[in-house]
């Protein structure tokens, strides 16, 4: 770090002296005084860089370019050096009021001319003392001897401050900041480059041949800066306008080309009046272009972030409408699939439901070879015409709530009660030994019949089981749906042999399955007799119940 900070010191005190060397080499006045003065454009530039603190390369690099290249009284020196120093912290400290960035925009533009301003009118007050009272000016001449040093300041800032702000300025990532992609390509600016120097060329060698007007042919390098300012990046045309002032300035000086130094102080303030309008044309359109630039990105941008969140907030309301649809619609499936005055599940329900759950158990039993069965049952109210007919249709509905709370308590996890319609109920129970059947008829039936209802009369149900899968040797095992016909089967022979009772009907060596279910609608009773089906039920002799088996 403190290798850095001595040869940036070092680098600034010799472009200062290189500064004033080319002013007083080329660049003359009335009575051989120097009219332009790069070196307040460094001093100035290097203070709005790197901090006041900086100021303190300019006492040296004002008495080394005194004592190397423009001897002066040394009652004059103090005043020199105060000038540039306390004119640069002067003029640093008014730019920097507000937060400045090394850029090329409008407001950067006025910040820098107002500290300028504020720097030439100190540096010149303090500078103009300085000559008078060390005898280089005379009295009466003090105030165009101020003049011209604001002058030459001025147009001093002009020609190098910017470029050396933008030659300095440290990485700057802002999202507005023009991409390459918005300026021309490296082959354009060699054309640009090409131009300037040819443009240099007309104006020296047309000034040769007819002086009368060779200050107009400065319009030629007008045109090529102007033409930097709506295609390049601002620090081409901050260096070429500066390079353009000097170049103007220097064959003025010089006497060459057919321009002449200015004779008189008015004519001096003339043409530095001319130089500064000079420099200042491309560098405020270039400043005006570079922030329209900024202006459209950020625009963009904006529009962009906009459009962000408007997305993101369209997104967040169709993900609540899309969560409060699918809420509604598991809502009015679920209310599809719901008997509303049970609150059991419907018919729907179960044709949705069991082809899930017959393939799940189906793995099951290859899985374990366990030949357990999935059992159906159809529980109907027994004389359920009765009730309604006799108490009322709410008094039935209560007797359908209440049988359904029954048949609830009594399934396990995995199992359930579906609303089969009218007084019907089925109940699909997971896999169990198939000896164990008649058992859990009997605790349903029993279930049923023990429950004490609100109506105050006995209710018993019919029940009919069915066990799926039916093994049946070279037949195809039936279906659910053919299943639930077994049971229904098995129901109606309940009903026809007395009611309040259970039976499930099996296979036998003689069951085709086809046959039988093509003949079951005719009743079970026919198939039983043929020895095409056989059956177990209530009013036969019930196996006893297992110890510490709890539900069915």
């Amino acid at each position: 770090m403190g290798r850095i900070v001595i040869v940036r010191f070092c680098v600034l005190v010799a472009v200062y002296v290189a500064a004033t060397w080319f002013a007083e080499a080329f660049i003359k006045g009335p009575a051989e005084v120097t009219i332009f003065w790069p070196a307040a454009g460094v001093a100035y530039a290097a203070v709005i860089r790197y901090g006041w603190r900086w100021s303190l390369f300019i006492p040296p690099a004002v008495i080394i370019a005194h004592g190397a290249l423009v001897p002066v009284p040394d009652w004059f020196l103090p005043f020199s050096v105060a000038s540039n120093l306390l004119g640069s912290l002067a003029g640093a400290y008014v730019a920097l009021g507000r937060t400045m960035r090394p850029d090329m925009k409008v407001e950067s533009g006025f910040a820098l001319l107002r500290g300028a301003l504020a720097m030439v009118v100190v540096a010149s007050a303090i500078g103009t003392e300085g000559l008078v009272s060390s005898g280089m000016v005379p009295r009466e001449a003090a105030l165009a001897a101020a003049i011209k040093w604001a002058m030459g300041d001025l147009v001093g800032i002009l020609c190098v401050t910017p470029t050396m702000l933008l030659l300095t300025a440290p990485a700057w990532n802002h999202p507005d900041e023009p991409p390459a992609s918005e300026f021309s390509k490296s082959h354009e600016i060699a054309a640009w480059a090409v131009s300037l120097l040819v443009s240099y060329l007309i104006v020296y060698f047309g000034g040769e041949r007819d002086s009368f007007y060779a200050l107009g042919m400065v319009a030629l390098p007008l045109t090529v800066l102007l033409w930097s300012a709506f295609r390049f990046r601002p620090i081409w045309t901050a260096a070429g306008s500066g390079l353009s002032v000097m170049f103007l300035t220097s064959m003025t000086g010089l006497g060459l080309a057919g321009f002449q130094p200015p004779p008189k102080t008015l004519d001096a303030v003339l043409l530095l009046a001319f130089m500064l309008l000079f420099g200042v044309v491309p560098l405020a359109v270039a400043a005006l272009v570079n922030q329209q630039r900024r202006m459209n990105r950020r625009m963009l941008r904006l529009a962009i972030r906009d459009a962000e969140a408007q997305r993101v907030v369209l997104e967040s309301v169709v993900a609540d409408r899309t969560r409060e649809l699918n809420e509604a619609n598991a809502r009015l499936e679920t209310a599809s699939q719901t008997d509303p005055l049970t609150g059991l599940r419907n018919r729907r329900y179960l044709a949705n439901q069991i082809p899930a759950d017959l393939a799940f158990y189906e793995r099951e039993r290859m899985r374990t070879g366990r030949a357990d069965a999935l059992l159906f049952a159809l529980v109907d109210i027994d004389h359920f015409k009765r009730v309604n007919d006799t108490y009322g249709h709410a008094a039935g509905d209560k007797v359908l709530q209440q049988v359904s709370c029954v048949l609830t308590r009594l399934v396990r996890s995995g199992d359930y009660v579906v609303r089969w319609g009218g007084e019907e109920f089925l109940l699909v129970l997971r896999p169990v030994a198939r000896e164990f059947v008649p058992v859990l008829g009997e605790r349903l039936r029993a279930a049923v019949e023990e429950h004490e209802y609100d109506v105050g009369v006995p209710v018993t149900c019919s029940i009919g089981l069915a066990e799926y899968p039916m093994f049946m040797e070279g037949q195809q095992t039936p279906g659910w749906e053919e299943m639930l016909e077994l049971a229904d089967a098995a129901l109606y022979w309940v009903k026809a042999n007395g009611r309040n009772g259970w039976a499930t009907l099996r296979p036998t060596t003689e069951t085709d399955i086809k046959k039988v279910m093509t003949e079951l609608r005719a009743g079970a009773q026919a198939l039983l007799e043929s020895g095409q089906l056989s059956l177990i039920s209530s009013q036969q002799a019930q196996p006893r119940d297992p110890v510490g088996r709890s539900g069915p």
